[in-house]
């Protein structure tokens, strides 16, 4: 999937979408079912990296 390189999104965190950028479907679709089952921890996550914590790490999606 080299292809997937030329591809960039920011997506937003409490209702998956594409805030910027593009993404293949079947990528957004994958992108959008990781960050659903995974709402509370990106939450976390990105108010750690605002105060300059460390994030931690997220189980992908399998």
């Amino acid at each position: 999937m080299r292809f997937m390189a030329s591809f960039s999104a920011q997506i937003s965190i409490r209702n998956p979408a594409i805030i910027q950028g593009k993404l293949p479907a079947r990528v957004l679709g994958y992108v959008t079912e990781w960050a659903v089952l995974h709402e509370q921890e990106l939450a976390g996550c990105w108010e750690a990296a605002q105060s300059d914590r460390p994030v931690g790490k997220i189980p992908p999606l399998v």
